[in-house]
C-alpha cells in the first residue's frame, strides 16, 4: 500500500513542478491527463499558466503560438545576421536591400510552415517561398502552400514538403522590408501524452520520457530519476511507447539519451516503430551508430503519410535494459478539415468557410471571417474597423465619429449623420434623391457605396448610345464617340487629359497603376472603367480589379447590370484578386442587400462558363452570365488561339443584349486583346478588311497600355486569322445530319477541302517573310534540329517547341472540349524517362 502511494506522489510531483518548466491548459482542465505545453520563454520567465503566453519574447529556439514551435536552426552570411538575432526591430537594409535570400538548413529534414515578419504592412503578401533537396539542382514550389496573415507585419506561410530538404529561398518584393524568419517542423505534440513500458525499474516512469525535460548532462543517478525512464535489469525484452491523444502528421523524432558515458551505449541498436490509430505500422527504424548518441534524431521518410498515434521504442538484444530521457515527436496534430487546436477542439473562423486554416495557429488564407482578426481568427475587430480582417475602417459619418458600425458589415449602428444613404453612410444624398425620397437609386447608391463618379458617367454613356448608335459603326465599340463628337482636342490635350487621370482622387484603390482611362470619361471613380459602344455588343465595359481601398467590384457590376438594356452581364476573367461568386452550385452570397446565387456551373478545358440569380429585396430577379478563361497567363499570351477564339465565338453567341463587360487584373492586357479580337472579327465580317494599327491606336486613346507586350499584339493577329478562318464552323446539332451528307457528297470533295485547310495551320503561323531567327525557335521548325530527332519515333509527327520536346520527348498538350490530355508516341529508346512509371499519360 505504501508502495503505491509513493508511485502517485511522485507522478504527481512531475506533472506539478517539472525542472524549468511551467503547464498551462489552454484555459481549460485537463482530468487525468499531464500539461501538454512547455514554457519557452526568453531567460527561462515563467508564462501564463491559461495561455502559455510569455510576457516578454520566446526563447530563441522557439516562436509561434504560445512560443510552442521548434525554429530550425539555419546557415546563412554575416551580411544577414539580423535575420535571427531574436530582435524583430532589425530589418534589411534599406539603403542596400538584399532582393532574395537563400538559407541552409543545419540539418535536412522536412517542413511544417515558415513565419516572415516584415516591418512595411504593404509588403506582408509579396513573398515567394521555394526549396530544394539534397540532390536537385533547381528550386520547387511549396505543395499546397498557403499564406495566413498573424498581423499587419507578420505573414505564415505553410510549406508541408513532401521531401527532406536542405535549402530554403524567399524572394519577391516582400525581401526588402524583411526583418525575421522562422523555419519550423512542427511542435512537440509528445508532451504529456500517455505512456507505457514493458515493465518499470525503480522509479523511473515511463512518463518521464514526456515531461518536457531532458535532465542535465553526466548528471548523478538519483538527478536521472526524476527524468528518465528505465526498465529493469537484464529482462529479455524492453520497451517503451507513447499513445498521442490525436493522431498527428510527424515529421521528426528526437531521443535524448542517458548522458552518462559508462550507460549511454544501452542505447546503441534500438529500433523505433510508428503506428497509426488502427495499429498498423507504417515505419520502422534501426539504428546503425557503433557509437552511442547524446541525441538521436530520426527523420520519417517522405512516403509516410499517414496520421501517427503511437511511436514505440525497443531495446536492442545486446542491451541490458532500455532508458530515455525524452522523446519529442515534432509534427502537427491531423485535425479535420475546419478544425485546429492542440485537439482540434477549436472550429476554423475564416472568410471563406469551406476552405481548412493552419492546425497550428487556426489563421486563415481567404483572411478571418468579417468581424474578426488575430492569430487565430477570434479576435474581434477593433473599434472603429469591421470585415474581413477587420480592414475596413468605419465610416467618419457614422454618428458618433465613425467609430460606431457592426464588425461584420460596416453598417452604422446608430445611424448616418445628416446628408448621407444608410447604412454605410458614405455616400451623401443628391438633389434628385432628396426630392423624390429615394426609391431604388438611395438603396443601389447603399450598396455600391462610393461610385457615384462612376454612375454619372455610366448613365450618360447609356443616354447617348440611345441616341447615337449610327455614329462609328465599327469603331464604336472601342472609341467612344459620343465624347469624341463634343470634345474634339488637340494632341497636346489628349495627353492632358491621360495626365489627369493620374490625379490622386481618381487612382485611389485602384491595384493597377498604369491603366487609368482618359479623364473625360471618368471624373472622379473608385475603380476604373472605360466603355466602347457600338453595334454588336451594343457597349463593351472594360473594368480593373480594385484593391482592397477600393470600392468592391462585384458592387459595380450589379449597378451595370441593373441598368443594363438586358438581363444579362457577361464577363471574363482571370483569377488573381478575389473570389466573387460563389463557389458551389446552390451557394448564395450577398453584397449588402444584393444577394449572388450560383446556378449552374460547366467547366470546359480552358474557360468556365457559371450561371447566377441576382436578388434584392422587392425586386424580380436578374440573370446573369459568368464567362471565365481560365489559360491566359498574365503578360503572356495563350499556347493556342484555338481555345480564346472558341471562348469569344461562345461569349457572343450567348443569348441576350445587355452590356459585355470585360476585366482582368489589370484592365489593359488581356482585356484589350479580346476586346480587340471582338472588334477585328466584326470589321472583317462587314467589311472584308482588318486594321490593326487603328484598333490598338482607339483602344490607347480611352486607356493607356491597352494590349501590353509584343508577343500579345503578334498573337492577337494569329488570333484574328483563326477566328476568321473558323468562323461558322461550328455546327448546331440538329444541323449534324445535313452537314455530313453534303460532306460526304465525292462531287463535293468536302471532307478534303476542311482536312487541307487544316494541314496548313502550322505553316501559316511560321510565316518565313516575317519570321526572325529567334521567332523560328517558338514555331515548328525548331522541333526537326538533331538533338530532337533523336528522341522521337517520328520526324513528321511532332509538337510546336513551345511544347519543350527537348525534355522528354515529343508530347503536346491539346486543349479540347472539356479536358486537357497529353499526347505523344510510344518511347523509344533514346527517348528521356523511357521506362519511368506515370511518365506518360497517353500514347
Amino acid at each position: 500500500m505504501f508502495f503505491f502511494l509513493v508511485r502517485i506522489v511522485a507522478a504527481i510531483s512531475i506533472l506539478l513542478t517539472p525542472i524549468t518548466a511551467h503547464c498551462y491548459t489552454n484555459g481549460r482542465v485537463r482530468e487525468n491527463s499531464g500539461c501538454q505545453c512547455k514554457c519557452h520563454c526568453e531567460g527561462d520567465e515563467a508564462c501564463d499558466r491559461d495561455t502559455g503566453v510569455c510576457q516578454g519574447k520566446c526563447d530563441p529556439q522557439w516562436f509561434g503560438p504560445a512560443c510552442q514551435y521548434a525554429s530550425l536552426n539555419f546557415t546563412l552570411s554575416e551580411q544577414l545576421a539580423w535575420l535571427t538575432d531574436n530582435d524583430d526591430g532589425t530589418c534589411n537594409d534599406q539603403s542596400r536591400p538584399v532582393q532574395s535570400i537563400t538559407v541552409r538548413l543545419d540539418t535536412p529534414q522536412r517542413l511544417s510552415w515558415v513565419r516572415v515578419m516584415v516591418n512595411e504592412r504593404d509588403h506582408l503578401r509579396q513573398f515567394q517561398l521555394t526549396y530544394r533537396t539534397e540532390s536537385s539542382r533547381g528550386f520547387s514550389s511549396c505543395p499546397g502552400g498557403q499564406s495566413a496573415k498573424v498581423n499587419d507585419l507578420t505573414l505564415d506561410i505553410s510549406c508541408p514538403t513532401i521531401k527532406v530538404i536542405g535549402e530554403l529561398k524567399l524572394s519577391g518584393p516582400g525581401v526588402t522590408a524583411l526583418c525575421s524568419l522562422y523555419i519550423t517542423d512542427g511542435r512537440n505534440v509528445a508532451l504529456g501524452q500517455s505512456t507505457d513500458q514493458s515493465d518499470t525499474y525503480d522509479n523511473w516512469y515511463s512518463l518521464n520520457a514526456v515531461d518536457g525535460d531532458p535532465g542535465v548532462p553526466d548528471s548523478i543517478s538519483f538527478e536521472f530519476e526524476k527524468t528518465c525512464t528505465h526498465t529493469p535489469l537484464y529482462r529479455a525484452d524492453g520497451w517503451w511507447k507513447v499513445t498521442l491523444s490525436n493522431s498527428a502528421a510527424v515529421f521528426k523524432i528526437v531521443i535524448y539519451n542517458r548522458r552518462m558515458p559508462s550507460i549511454a551505449d544501452r542505447l546503441i541498436g534500438f529500433t523505433l516503430e510508428a503506428f497509426t490509430q488502427t495499429s498498423t505500422r507504417v515505419f520502422t527504424y534501426t539504428d546503425l551508430n557503433p557509437t552511442a548518441q547524446q541525441i538521436y534524431t530520426v527523420i520519417v521518410p517522405a512516403y509516410i503519410t499517414d496520421p501517427i498515434n503511437t511511436i514505440k521504442i525497443s531495446k536492442s538484444d545486446a542491451s541490458p535494459t532500455l532508458t530515455l530521457c525524452e522523446v519529442l515527436i515534432f509534427g502537427e496534430t491531423a485535425c479535420p478539415s475546419g478544425k485546429f487546436g492542440l485537439e482540434c477542439e477549436q472550429v476554423c473562423n475564416c472568410a471563406d468557410r469551406q476552405e481548412s486554416c493552419f492546425v497550428s495557429t487556426g489563421g486563415c488564407p481567404s483572411g478571418c471571417a468579417a468581424g474578426y482578426t488575430g492569430e487565430d481568427c477570434y479576435t474581434p475587430c477593433p473599434e472603429g474597423s469591421y470585415g474581413v480582417d477587420c480592414n475596413r475602417t468605419c465610416s467618419k459619418n457614422c454618428i458618433g465619429n465613425g467609430n460606431d458600425c457592426t464588425a461584420d458589415n460596416g453598417h452604422c449602428t446608430g445611424g448616418c449623420e445628416a446628408g448621407y444613404i444608410p447604412p454605410l453612410c458614405a455616400d451623401q444624398i443628391s438633389a434628385a434623391q432628396s426630392k423624390d425620397g429615394g426609391d431604388d437609386t438611395a438603396v443601389i447608391g447603399a450598396v455600391v457605396g462610393t461610385i457615384v463618379g462612376v454612375i454619372i458617367v455610366t448613365v450618360i454613356f447609356i443616354f447617348f448610345d440611345w441616341r447615337g448608335k449610327i455614329l462609328n459603326k465599327f469603331m464604336t465599340i472601342f472609341y467612344n464617340s459620343s465624347f469624341s463628337k463634343r470634345h474634339r482636342r488637340k494632341r497636346s490635350e489628349d495627353n492632358q487629359n491621360m495626365e489627369q487621370s493620374w490625379t490622386k482622387n481618381s487612382n485611389r484603390g485602384i491595384s493597377a497603376k498604369t491603366t487609368s482611362p482618359a479623364s473625360t470619361l471618368r471624373p472622379v471613380a473608385e475603380a476604373k472603367a472605360a466603355i466602347y459602344e457600338g453595334e454588336m455588343p451594343d457597349r463593351i465595359y472594360s473594368e480593373i480589379l480594385p484593391d482592397s481601398t477600393a470600392i468592391a467590384v462585384e458592387n459595380l457590376r450589379t449597378y451595370l447590370h441593373n441598368h443594363a438594356s438586358d438581363n444579362f452581364l457577361k464577363n471574363q476573367f482571370e483569377v488573381k484578386g478575389s473570389m466573387y461568386w460563389p463557389g458551389e452550385e446552390g451557394e448564395e452570397i450577398a453584397f449588402g442587400e444584393i444577394k449572388v446565387k450560383l446556378l449552374t456551373t460547366k467547366v470546359f478545358a480552358e474557360y468556365i462558363i457559371r450561371e447566377m440569380q441576382l436578388s434584392k429585396k422587392a425586386k424580380s430577379p436578374r440573370a446573369l452570365i459568368h464567362f471565365h478563361f481560365t489559360a491566359w497567363p498574365e503578360k503572356s499570351v495563350p499556347d493556342s488561339p484555338w481555345g480564346l477564339v472558341d471562348f469569344q465565338q461562345r461569349v457572343l453567341a450567348s443569348p441576350g443584349s445587355g452590356p459585355l463587360l470585360v476585366h482582368c487584373s489589370n484592365g489593359v492586357g488581356r482585356t484589350g486583346m479580346f476586346i480587340a479580337l471582338c472588334h477585328l472579327l466584326q470589321e472583317a465580317e462587314t467589311t472584308g478588311k482588318m486594321d490593326f494599327l487603328s484598333t490598338l491606336k482607339r483602344l490607347r486613346q480611352d486607356r493607356m497600355n491597352m494590349i501590353q507586350t509584343i508577343d500579345q499584339y503578334k498573337f492577337l493577329h494569329y488570333a484574328a486569322l483563326v477566328g476568321h478562318m473558323a468562323a461558322g464552323t461550328s455546327i448546331p446539332v440538329r444541323e449534324i445530319s445535313e452537314r455530313f451528307k453534303r460532306l460526304e457528297n465525292h462531287q463535293n470533295n468536302g471532307f478534303r477541302k476542311e482536312f487541307d485547310a487544316l494541314s496548313t495551320v502550322c505553316v501559316d503561323g511560321i510565316s518565313e517573310s516575317t519570321q526572325t531567327p529567334d521567332d523560328k525557335a517558338d514555331g515548328c521548325e525548331e522541333i526537326q534540329t538533331v538533338i530532337n530527332k533523336q528522341k522521337n519515333r517520328f520526324s513528321n509527327i511532332l509538337p510546336k517547341f513551345d511544347q519543350d520536346p527537348p525534355r522528354y520527348l515529343d508530347a503536346a498538350t491539346p486543349s479540347l472540349y472539356s479536358n486537357g490530355f497529353l499526347g505523344t508516341g510510344h518511347a523509344i529508346q533514346r527517348t528521356p524517362g523511357r521506362g519511368v512509371p506515370g511518365r506518360f499519360l497517353v500514347h
